[in-house]
């Protein structure tokens, strides 16, 4: 296996297990507000600091991983599902017809 390739498979893995267990390593919702804590840098208590709102920046951040994850998986899923009916159909139809849903 080539260098690149598991440079990648490694960085989207980490992605991916950081997105489903990293809002749970710090114990603070994504919508938890606390404004004594606004705007903090980042620390021990809070990895990534807090926004204007008090909220944890690294639950927030892999909450958001997951959501972007599960939105692309969608996307790949309805274009696999649209694309395999379309040549299906272009295949079975063959001829003029598959000419032109091929161009």
């Amino acid at each position: 296996m080539k260098k690149n390739t598991l440079i990648g498979i490694t960085v989207l893995s980490l992605i991916i297990l950081l997105s489903c267990i990293g809002p749970m390593l710090t114990g603070y919702s994504c919508n938890e507000t606390n404004l004594v804590m606004k705007n903090q840098p980042p620390s021990w208590q809070h990895w990534f600091g807090t926004d204007e709102l008090g909220r944890d920046l690294f639950t927030r951040t892999w909450t958001g991983a997951r959501l972007s994850l599960a939105i692309g998986l969608i996307a790949a899923a309805i274009d696999l599902l649209i694309g395999v009916m379309w040549g299906g159909l272009a295949g079975y139809c063959g001829g003029r017809i598959e000419q032109v849903m091929m161009r």
